[in-house]
């Protein structure tokens, strides 16, 4: 058998793909984020709650990605509830902040609403792929260290 065809080097290859997909999970976090906090700081109120929210979100998925990146099982659905958690704070304190105007009234499309469209986007996308991402299933598997 050769060197490149060793059960070693696949698995080795597999766990490359599974942290490459840790990162593009932590880059689309971030990119949920970013927008975020930026608004939050540039409202009139400070939206104080959100911002501690966003802050918080970071810090936590942020270790909790570094446990996955460590092949710990747990930090993995540790991480998927704490991006769902993440999606429903900014939906039930943000939402109802661009909620449409009464009757009579146009609705108008404003860069609050794509700022919070993107968020929950990013963060959607990114806890799919770490729920349904294979190499980062295996990656945590403790079965398979």
């Amino acid at each position: 058998m050769a060197d490149d065809e060793s059960p070693r080097r696949r698995r080795g290859t597999r766990s490359q793909a599974a942290r490459r997909w840790v990162l593009v999970v932590w880059a689309l976090l971030r990119l949920g984020d970013g927008p975020l906090l930026w608004l939050c700081f540039r409202a009139a109120d400070p939206l104080t709650g959100p911002r501690i929210t966003v802050v918080l979100e970071v810090l936590w998925t942020t270790a909790l990605l570094a446990g996955v990146w460590q092949r710990q099982a747990w930090a993995r659905y540790a991480c998927l509830a704490a991006c769902a958690y993440g999606v429903w704070v900014f939906v039930s304190t943000l939402a109802p902040l661009i909620a449409p105007p009464g009757r009579g009234q146009h609705f108008v499309f404003a860069d609050f609403h794509i700022i919070l469209i993107v968020a929950i986007v990013c963060y959607a996308a990114a806890t799919l792929i770490l729920a349904l991402s294979k190499s980062i299933a295996h990656l945590t598997d403790p079965e398979k260290r």
